[in-house]
């Protein structure tokens, strides 16, 4: 499997106006998940049919902002993260340790980097240099705002080389004008195999309901594996996680049994996330083949999360000298996630301006997880939701 996240973030000029250390990784995990569901909430009622996002990969950027923003700005974007219970050593502790553990990550590849490109004649606070780099591993580069053309070539340069060259052509020249005084881009690559991949042959051709009244043909997979599954009664989902050769990553997939209660799934992904209670049986699983591709303005899902001060009168003071009338003029991710037998491929840009194959068991009446049908899914690692969407249509 294979997944590619990135994130970018800019930032536009406007004229006018004693505790534990680190966030233990439990509790990060749970931080980070709930800001996943809060803005997943939102993105779900104003998506198109398909859509995926990297909630881990905009947490990650905003939460580095979080450290330079001061005052109101600051105290919206920690609400918003759910890191306003905790210190700003914590926040910097928490990202760098979770950092380490994914580059150790076994039979797993993860890589995450953060740039800055600040105009030329302004510079980063040294407090938020020093955070920059020592605990989110970013780099730092003065560049000409007012050669468009040129320093768009640079960004999307460093984009492309960081994703594996999944991500070309992020940003144009008409994105960066004579008011930009800096850029934050932020990028996520993951790669890895399922535990055992479907087994190709057993593909076939099945049904897939968009809706009652709608149906299309597409490529069902199918594996049978003793893998981790539970149900919530009280809403009708299903959910199973799909294992990868580094156990502590899975593919999530939540679906309703019947598809009148997709609303019902969407509406409360919350609830489901944290009632869950999996357990291991064996499971035949059909799971179709899909690709998704989205392209999401996160603004107007920040702003009805407490985030708005940001986008008008921010105080970014502890990022950038004189940074007086500076304020987030643009946040857009660009996603794509593709699944097929072998695993997943996947990629995200924001910009801001034990299993077994089929048959290898023998088993009467294993539990039958058909999605032919809505359905929901997310990417974790150690209990982080990396990567989460949803698809209605193939």
């Amino acid at each position: 499997m294979k997944s590619v996240s990135l994130c970018l973030l800019l930032v536009t000029f406007a004229l006018g106006k004693n505790v534990h250390p680190y966030v233990a990784p439990e509790e990060q995990a749970a931080l980070n998940n709930k800001f996943n569901m809060d803005l997943f909430n939102y993105l779900l009622k104003d998506s198109k049919p398909n859509m995926v996002f990297s909630g881990f990969c905009l947490h990650k950027i905003l939460a580095m902002m979080s450290l330079g923003a001061r005052g109101e700005t600051a105290a919206q974007l920690k609400k918003a993260l759910r890191l306003d219970d905790g210190t700003d050593q914590q926040i910097k502790e928490g990202y760098k340790s979770f950092s380490d553990q994914m580059k150790e990550a076994k039979h797993l590849t993860m890589e995450t980097a953060i740039k800055a490109y600040v105009a030329e004649g302004l510079s980063l606070v040294p407090e938020m240099e020093k955070i920059a780099t020592h605990y989110f591993d970013s780099g730092v580069e003065n560049v000409n705002f007012n050669k468009p053309e040129e320093t768009a070539a640079k960004i999307n340069n460093w984009v492309e080389k960081e994703t594996h060259h999944k991500i070309k052509n992020l940003i144009t020249e008409d994105n960066i004008g004579p008011l930009t005084r800096f850029i934050l881009a932020n990028t996520f690559y993951f790669k890895g195999d399922f535990q055992h991949p479907f087994d190709v042959s057993a593909t076939k051709k099945d049904d897939f309901h968009i809706s009652k009244t709608e149906t299309v043909q597409v490529d069902m997979m199918k594996l049978s594996a003793s893998i981790l599954t539970g149900v919530d009664s009280d809403i009708g989902v299903r959910m199973i996680t799909l294992p990868y050769r580094n156990k502590a990553a899975q593919l999530a997939i939540l679906l309703p049994d019947d598809i009148d209660k997709t609303d019902a799934m969407e509406n409360n992904i919350m609830k489901i996330w944290e009632a869950r209670n999996l357990t291991r049986e064996y499971v035949e699983v059909h799971l179709p083949k899909f690709r998704v591709e989205s392209s999401l303005d996160m603004i107007p899902a920040l702003k009805k999360m407490g985030v708005t001060q940001l986008f008008s009168n921010a105080d970014l003071s502890g990022i950038v000298k004189n940074a007086e009338d500076i304020f987030v003029k643009t946040i857009k991710q660009k996603t794509f996630i593709d699944v097929n037998e072998i695993g997943t491929e996947a990629a995200s840009a924001t910009f801001v301006d034990g299993v077994i194959r089929a048959g290898h068991i023998p088993r009467e009446n294993p539990i039958v997880f058909k999605v032919n049908r809505p359905f929901v899914f997310g990417i974790l690692y150690d209990g982080v939701c990396l990567l989460a969407g949803k698809v209605h249509k193939l």
